[in-house]
């Protein structure tokens, strides 16, 4: 409902309709109609991919095109179709060779989440205060009180599926880099990065 009020009101604060769509496609439960959870989840993919935040967009995505709710709406197959050529272009992104950065800011409960798609991240142009990192894996967790800007982090393969948990000042904006394997074996042996390894 906050979604469509914003919407309808031409609000420019996309940050808090992709929350208010986050909330109501869920994670794990289904709570909205086979029909809203469709438009819902596909507004979200559109709003994350502009955000140009590629692995919310990932994640929505998948989201919609596995979640059984979705699969009993007329419009699933549809929303599926058309979205799965971003879909695919953005896996492409995510092998390349370029950086992925993402415009990242410490939301109002002091944290920012985000789901990995590469080995090494690290963060740059920080504006206020970043005071904790968790790096938190299926085989693997490591916490740091420190997150200067510059090193790049590398977590083993061996720990899984792995995201990151920013703890900071609300407010506080940075951007956020993955890197290819290419771009961390061209620096790893100049002192630019400090591991991450099991504990």
């Amino acid at each position: 409902m906050k979604y469509v009020y914003l919407a309808t009101a031409g609000s420019t604060d996309t940050d808090e309709m992709r929350r208010c769509l986050q909330r109501a496609v869920g994670y794990d439960d289904e709570y909205l109609t086979p029909d809203l959870f469709v438009s819902a989840a596909e507004r979200l993919v559109v709003l994350q991919a502009q955000a140009l935040d590629v692995a919310a967009a990932i994640a929505a995505f998948e989201r919609l095109r596995d979640a059984k709710t979705a699969r009993r709406s007329d419009n699933y197959e549809a929303a599926v179709a058309n979205l799965q050529p971003s879909y695919e272009r953005m896996l492409e992104l995510v092998k390349g060779e370029q950086p992925l950065v993402t415009e990242a800011r410490v939301g109002q409960f002091d944290y920012w989440v985000h789901d990995l798609l590469r080995r090494s991240f690290g963060v740059a142009d920080v504006a206020g205060r970043l005071d904790v990192l968790d790096i938190r894996c299926d085989r693997g967790t490591r916490r740091y009180g420190d997150v200067p800007a510059g090193v790049v982090w590398t977590i083993p393969e061996s720990w899984g599926k792995c995201g990151v948990y920013m703890k900071g000042e609300p407010g506080t904006t940075f951007t956020f880099h993955e890197y290819p394997r290419s771009f961390v074996a061209e620096t790893s042996g100049e002192g630019a990065g400090s591991d991450a390894v099991p504990p």
